[in-house]
């Protein structure tokens, strides 16, 4: 599987692979060769951070779900609140999903593939 083929899918990140699960837990998939943000060289980390600096951008806060594939830079865009609670998000929801939004576009403001998953499992 590709990084692209993740839209859409219910995912579980670990060190090195990315799982793709069903409904009902089954693997579908997995993206091997992956590196999420903390795993990454201190120095690629720097170097990331400050060019996004020096553009006036800024990364997304949370820094898990940036993850390095093929000399590439993602952002996993997790969809479940807004896909959970439909149309009518009560406000409780609707503060995670504009959060959410908010994010994905800091990310792809800096640089960084944006792959939107309908879930993704700690």
């Amino acid at each position: 599987m590709d990084m692209k083929d993740l839209e859409g899918r219910i995912i579980k990140i670990s060190a090195h692979t990315i799982t793709v699960k069903d409904e009902a837990g089954k693997t579908r998939g997995m993206v091997c060769n992956v590196t999420p943000w903390n795993h990454l060289q201190f120095n690629q980390q720097v170097e990331f951070s400050v060019n996004a600096r020096r553009q006036g951008l800024k990364l997304p806060n949370d820094k898990t779900r940036i993850i390095m594939s093929d000399n590439r830079m993602y952002y996993l865009k997790n969809d479940h609140a807004r896909i959970f609670w439909g149309d009518n998000p009560p406000e409780i929801a609707l503060e995670s999903i504009e959060r959410e939004e908010r994010e994905a576009q800091n990310a792809q403001a800096a640089g960084l593939d944006v792959v939107t998953v309908s879930k993704i499992i700690t």
